[in-house]
């Protein structure tokens, strides 16, 4: 046994259960709170968060299965009636029947920021009235989730689930190292629940993903990397790595604020604050992220001052459709005084996806990913093509398909979260991820 694993056994074993309202934390006791640096942010754990993260698609703090093709269910204890929520996490009038204590679900939710588990259940199947799936909190105490056997005469369910067990550390360290109270959480899966193809074990898709999800965020350090305890005898318990921030918590003005009244304010600001005297306002704002891409071959770094020593990959130049893509977290100037963007990689296809560093602000090598202004028609360029949905956070199962090549007009450009959408004139949303859409006027 490694010196990391029976450091991570002993702060598994010295904690204390709480209750989190259907899922289960551990915190530390007072005998070992002394090695423990307690700097965890208050979490704000109503579901509205969790919806705000799912409706962010480069956030992979929350991990999602998709049992929509499967028949997955549910079962309540009797006189147990959750609370349902819309997708933007208010709640709503709505109850599941009474009659029935197994319900069909279509998603399965789990959030690193408040340790819980949602379930998004099929309103169709349950008979409910509204056209809409509604989000409930899973509680393994009083809830089981399960499917039907192989002749889909009778019901089979989880009746001994998986914990998955993380401990926040600092990577600096030569050992483990805790910057937080380590936790579990309950799934509710086990390794026959699967989907109808077979091929995985729900349980077995959700330890991949956790295993490239990014941690929640603890005051003074950035996520860098997760890893398993024991890659070969426990992948249900994941240490996740911290590095810690030396940057200054007030940065320069965000050269692309998401500001939903004129995104077209910041259709500039890549090339005002990246020119070589790299002019900047003096009144520092809080910072807010956004989204660039390379245009031309650069390299990530793990420090503003750029070398070969500190350079950690080179991005070559790409075709349009296959840019590279970060998402821009804050700022550094080197030795010198030049301005970096400090990012985070967000190709999830590539070994690169979730490295953190730091890379040009040059107008010439990188430049916004999504349109700032409203580009009137656009061709849509993706080799899949785009979807375009109603809900401007595009999703639903009301959309229609573009396929690639097609000419779309555009009735207006609008701000969503670190992104931005084009409002059709059919009043359906698409991306503006300009590696997907090229503007033709």
């Amino acid at each position: 046994m490694t010196v990391k694993r029976i450091l991570f056994s002993l702060l598994l074993g010295s904690a204390a259960l709480i209750s989190l309202g259907g899922s289960t934390s551990l915190v530390t006791n007072a005998a070992t709170s002394d090695a423990v640096t307690t700097t965890s942010a208050t979490t704000d754990t109503s579901f509205a968060s969790t919806a705000k993260r799912l409706q962010d698609n480069s956030d992979r703090t929350v991990q999602t299965i998709d049992m929509s093709n499967d028949h997955t269910y549910v079962r309540l204890n009797d006189n147990v009636s959750p609370i349902l929520y819309d997708e933007d996490g208010a709640p709503v009038n709505e109850t599941l029947p009474a009659t029935n204590r197994i319900y069909q679900i279509c998603t399965y939710v789990l959030d690193l920021n408040t340790h819980k588990i949602y379930l998004q259940e099929d309103s169709s199947a349950n008979g409910l009235s509204a056209p809409d799936n509604y989000y409930f909190e899973f509680n393994p105490d009083t809830m089981a989730l399960g499917g039907k056997s192989a002749d889909q005469t009778t019901f089979q369910f989880v009746t001994d689930p998986i914990t998955f067990n993380f401990q926040p550390a600092d990577i600096g360290a030569d050992d483990l190292n805790p910057i937080g109270p380590a936790f579990h959480i309950n799934s509710g899966l086990d390794t026959d629940l699967s989907s109808s193809a077979g091929s995985i074990a729900y349980s077995g898709y959700l330890r991949n993903e956790l295993f490239n999800a990014d941690g929640s965020e603890i005051p003074g350090y950035y996520f860098n990397t997760s890893s398993y305890i024991d890659f070969d005898s426990d992948k249900n318990s994941f240490i996740l790595y911290y590095t810690k921030d030396d940057t200054p918590s007030t940065v320069p003005t965000n050269p692309n604020s998401n500001s939903t009244s004129s995104p077209s304010n910041t259709a500039s600001s890549i090339s005002s604050s990246s020119s070589s005297s790299d002019k900047v306002p003096s009144q520092a704002k809080p910072f807010t992220d956004f989204a660039v891409y390379a245009t031309k071959k650069i390299g990530l770094y793990n420090s503003p001052n750029f070398s070969k020593a500190t350079r950690k990959f080179w991005y070559t130049k790409q075709t349009r459709t296959k840019r590279p893509q970060f998402v821009v977290i804050g700022y550094a100037r080197n030795k010198a005084g030049i301005l970096r963007y400090k990012v985070r990689d967000v190709n999830r296809r590539s070994k690169t996806f979730k490295q953190r560093g730091y890379i040009t602000t040059n107008a010439t090598d990188v430049s916004n990913t999504y349109y700032l202004k409203n580009p009137r028609t656009v061709r849509v360029i993706g080799a899949k093509g785009v979807n375009a949905y109603t809900h401007i956070n595009l999703s639903g199962k009301d959309r229609r398909h573009f396929k690639h090549g097609s000419i779309l007009k555009v009735k207006a450009l609008k701000t969503y979260h670190l992104t931005t959408r084009l409002l059709l004139n059919n009043g359906q949303y698409v991306t503006a991820n300009k590696t997907l859409v090229l503007r033709t006027k």
